[in-house]
């Protein structure tokens, strides 16, 4: 393996990615993977090989936004010898066994002998974070295959747990087997410190494990201890996650799903009515059912994001584009302009002007569009459909 290069080098060379024309790109070589190890050994390089799908729409993405990126594959072709292949073609499927590739782009990082030494999966979306990968590639104490020597040779304290687990995370690899090890050698009582919860808020998704019930029977030591928002989030995000993935499963049915929401609101979150109602938003749009989600929208959304405007602005839209009746058209103006009260910008004014215009209210669909033009304008934005609307809306075309 290469010697390490400085972290202060890899933040100079992201200092300098902007403003530089973009003309290079990742120099990947179509060679049979024995000759790219034979390159390796000679080069004294790792191998960073792109595992990706021809239909996989972030490998494209990689492709054409990161790949191309001149201080990506600048750095890239310098410090690697760089391969790509179609996993499920040719040689492709027989390095996807090798290496365990499980999605899709999964990011290799391989030594001459063939041994990986880093992971990730899943797109990364920027410059800088793509050149941080390498580093930690690069670097014998932050490589994936150093810490999974560490862990097996028996280092358990949390700091390494956590971020272990966060590796494993990151290449896609289960993190049940060591973290139920690691919790179940804790005190439940010190599932409350701080390094412990680190690990619980980050890993802990199962709404049926002890160390989760140990945190809904001890809620105010864990509130009093990490802040309200921070522990209800977590009740949040483990109770969403239990009735998306029973929505995912095919097993989700009637009687199902009312056992699930009745042991949710047993739990004693005091959140549980507003989670049930953004899993029924989600699973109802995943199905198909659109008229289930904008009956949800209609009865319920006011009582959960009243305050949200992002969320009443999201909601008008859609409601505008998926029904005619004038009873959800007015309810959705209603979140528009609610929306617009809380957070004057450019989209939530456009949003409440469609949706006035669209119940014949022109004088007021004006107006709203004429302060969508005011804004666009002091953001330096273009205001050309907006210019166009405010024509139709005058005009009633």
């Amino acid at each position: 393996m290469k010697k390490l290069i400085p972290l202060i080098l890899i933040f100079t060379i992201i200092l300098f990615a902007d403003g530089i024309s973009q003309n290079r790109s990742i120099a990947f070589s179509d060679k049979p993977f024995a000759d790219i190890l034979a390159m390796a050994k000679k080069e004294n390089k790792l191998i960073f090989m792109d595992a990706y799908a021809s239909w996989c729409g972030p490998c494209k993405w990689m492709s054409a936004n990161i790949f191309t990126n001149d201080t990506v594959a600048d750095f890239y072709n310098k410090n690697f010898i760089c391969a790509k292949y179609d996993i499920e073609k040719g040689e492709g499927v027989k390095l996807a066994q090798q290496y365990q590739v499980r999605a899709y782009p999964t990011l290799l990082f391989i030594n001459s002998e063939g041994r990986m030494v880093h992971i990730k999966v899943g797109a990364v979306q920027t410059v800088p974070d793509f050149i941080k990968l390498a580093g930690k590639a690069m670097d014998p104490n932050e490589c994936f295959a150093t810490y999974e020597k560490r862990y097996s040779q028996g280092e358990n304290n949390p700091v390494f747990i956590y971020n272990y687990l966060k590796v494993l995370s990151d290449a896609y690899r289960p993190v049940d087997v060591p973290l139920i090890k690691y919790l179940s050698a804790q005190k439940e009582s010190d599932l409350v410190n701080n390094a412990n919860w680190k690990i619980v808020f980050s890993f802990c998704n199962n709404m049926d494990s002890k160390e989760f019930n140990f945190m809904l029977t001890h809620r105010q030591e864990f509130v009093k201890a990490h802040g309200k928002d921070s522990v209800n989030a977590k009740f949040y995000n483990v109770f969403f996650k239990a009735i998306m993935d029973l929505g995912r499963s095919g097993m989700m049915n009637d009687s199902s799903y009312s056992r699930l929401k009745r042991k949710i609101y047993a739990s004693g979150y005091t959140g549980a009515g507003k989670v049930i109602f953004d899993a029924d938003l989600n699973i109802s749009q995943m199905q198909g059912n659109l008229k289930k989600l904008m009956d949800l929208a209609y009865q319920e959304l006011n009582k959960y994001y009243n305050d949200d405007p992002d969320m009443l602005n999201e909601l008008a839209g859609m409601m505008l584009s998926l029904s005619k009746d004038n009873n959800y058209l007015e309810k959705a103006s209603q979140w528009a302009k609610r929306s617009v009260e809380l957070k004057p910008d450019v989209a939530n004014n456009e949003t409440c002007a469609a949706l006035l215009y669209s119940l014949g209210k022109r004088d007021d669909a004006v107006k709203y569009c004429k302060n969508a033009l005011v804004l666009a304008r002091k953001q330096n934005v273009s205001t050309e459909t907006i210019e166009q609307n405010l024509k139709k809306y005058g005009s009633g075309q």
